[in-house]
């Protein structure tokens, strides 16, 4: 609910009036906006939910999707099952008795409990998470209300998060992007309402979440509550209520912190070698996502305009969501990497910021800022006007790609385009690598052969239940109580079929790979025998990213098709469709529709 501002001077809101703005919507809640929330999650679950099953999870879901199978076998997010073992990384994720430590574990009893309910799925996977996602719209409307104290700004900014295909994209996920802006929501409604008990307990409820969500990410809004409360000196009543809601998180959060060891995830990382950006470059790239994602640099220069000449209330809603984004830009690119997967909870913020202004516009002219609105909604034209201040280049070179820039920004920002694409992914069956291996394995193979691929061997756990070779390094041995593991984890040429994907390139290279296979296939008296499945390799197959997302099937490619290869036993009999395509060297990274 939205209340009038607190007289102890602890209320963050913009409590300025808003007569002249016609419909504008000043005031306490009352049932209109209870029909506009309502309405707003119909509409999240008409965008969010269809189709949730018909794609395949992609690895990090599939990672996350088996972990959960742990839960609901053990009660514990365990990586290994007698069969399967979840890992990416070599088992650098995992304690020495197989349990789960590289990520938080909400996102694992999320799905879990989704899988328990509509079972062991794609859709069961993703359904708790989508559901989320709609919670999340559905609060950014009640946290805008809350600072803006404006209906038809509260009702837009919740608007302009539905119309971000990037922020559906996320949603859709079975990983944890959907719990973050919930928590972050929860948290600062909580921070809003300090003054009360409710208050207290939703902060504590928020950070606890967003703890057990992402580690960066709760520190990031941690950062930026304290921050904000420092440069605009909430009273000491406040402050003691602060210092109650931060004791309780501590105590809620720092012992899993030590029990499970955040130091080992720091050390895997580096085990496993993952290259970061350096800080310079990461910093350089996060200006372009927060522009393009959260909010378009015109409206932040024009808000500090505005603010310079003291036309604006410096400290409420603007001052809150800016405390937010500095830790985002400072500690992202160190611990992470620059994309909106890492700042999702900044997506939700930012509409709040966007719809803000433009009620500024607004307040003054309610035609330019029902104009402004549609601009904002149906095009790309805000972060691309500053997009296209720099050139060409900058775009292909120092962004990688990620971000255009120049004259061509303009023209892609023209309409959100991504829209008809997204329409076309809820409409239309996709057929991917990961659904093509999937399938091929399930009519053509045993339920105890072993499968060796490069990459997206988590997909084919999870959709057909075989075992995959070769995913722990020899030296893992050496761990406590891993000599005891299958030996085929760690042997890739115990594996019974061979997946050729032509954008995951071995080391050695699939030449040599086949011929090896082959001169196995010699000394054995087994027959290999070649699937050619007719579909192009792509790079992440359902990776929730507007640059390599696919909205529609890849279709076959005439260099790049995947090949199966089965070392079938002598007698076997053999599949109508042996044809092989040769992969070319060259890594495919994708591409927008």
């Amino acid at each position: 609910m939205t209340e009038p501002p607190n007289d102890d001077g602890s209320d963050i809101a913009d409590a300025r009036s808003a007569e002249g703005a016609g419909a504008g919507g000043a005031g306490p809640w009352n049932r209109a906006d209870q029909l506009l929330l309502a309405g707003l999650l119909v509409v999240a679950g008409v965008v969010l939910m269809p189709k949730l099953g018909d794609r395949c999870l992609w690895q990090d879901e599939a990672e996350c999707a088996l972990v959960a199978r742990g839960v609901l076998r053990t009660g514990l997010p365990m990586a290994w099952d007698g069969r399967l073992l979840a890992t990416q990384a070599y088992g650098a994720e995992l304690t020495d008795s197989l349990l789960w430590a590289w990520t938080p574990w909400a996102m694992h009893y999320l799905a879990a409990a989704g899988m328990a309910v509509f079972g062991q799925t794609s859709f069961g996977a993703r359904v708790p998470f989508a559901l989320l996602g709609c919670v999340s719209i559905g609060l950014t409307y009640v946290v805008a209300r809350r600072l803006i104290r404006d209906r038809w700004a509260a009702c837009l900014s919740a608007v302009l998060l539905i119309t971000s295909v990037q922020y559906l994209l996320l949603m859709r996920q079975c990983r944890y992007y959907a719990i973050v802006p919930v928590a972050a929501l929860l948290a600062i409604w909580g921070y809003a309402d300090l003054s009360r008990r409710r208050g207290i307990v939703a902060l504590v409820a928020g950070m606890v979440l967003l703890f057990h969500a992402n580690y960066v990410t709760c520190a990031c809004v941690g950062l930026g509550l304290v921050g904000h409360a420092v440069l605009w000196g909430r009273n000491r009543r406040t402050w003691i209520r602060l210092g109650v809601a931060v004791a309780a998180t501590g105590a809620l959060t720092l012992p899993w912190f030590f029990a499970m060891g955040i130091h080992h995830v720091l050390a895997a990382s580096r085990d496993v070698g993952y290259q970061r950006e350096s800080i310079g470059h990461g910093l350089f790239k996060m200006l372009f996502v927060m522009n393009q994602f959260v909010c378009p640099w015109v409206v932040a220069v024009g808000l500090i305009v505005i603010a310079v000449r003291g036309r604006v209330r410096v400290g409420g809603a603007y001052g809150l969501v800016a405390c937010m984004a500095v830790p985002v830009m400072v500690l992202v690119p160190v611990f992470l990497w620059a994309g909106p997967r890492y700042l999702v909870h900044m997506l939700p913020l930012g509409s709040i910021v966007v719809a803000a202004a433009l009620r500024e516009v607004y307040l003054r002219n309610d035609a330019a800022g029902n104009f402004g609105a549609i601009v904002a909604g149906v095009t790309n034209l805000l972060p691309a006007v500053s997009c296209a201040l720099f050139p060409g280049s900058v775009g292909a070179g120092r962004l990688d790609g990620d971000h255009v820039t120049g004259l061509a920004a303009i023209w892609q920002g023209t309409l959100k385009s991504e829209w008809a694409g997204y329409v076309n992914e809820l409409r239309q069956p996709f057929v991917g690598p990961n659904e093509a291996i999937t399938r091929c394995l399930n009519e053509h193979g045993e339920p105890n052969d072993v499968v060796h691929a490069v990459y997206g061997t988590l997909p084919i756990m999870f959709h057909t239940n075989r075992r995959c070779a070769g995913v722990l390094k020899v030296s893992s041995r050496d761990r406590p109580g891993w000599d005891q593991l299958p030996d085929y984890l760690f042997d890739p040429n115990a594996a019974d079929w061979l997946i050729i994907r032509p954008a995951w390139q071995p080391l050695e290279g699939y030449d040599a790979m086949v011929r090896r296979w082959r001169e196995r296939a010699r000394r054995t008296g087994r027959r290999p025998v070649a699937h050619n499945l007719q579909v192009g390799d792509i790079g992440w197959g359902n990776r929730p990213l507007l640059r390599y997302h696919y909205f529609q099937s890849p279709g076959p490619s005439r260099t790049r098709n995947i090949t199966a290869i089965h070392m079938q036993p002598p007698g076997g009999r053999r599949p109508t469709r042996t044809a092989v395509t040769r992969p070319a060297p060259r890594k495919h990274t994708g591409h927008r529709p």
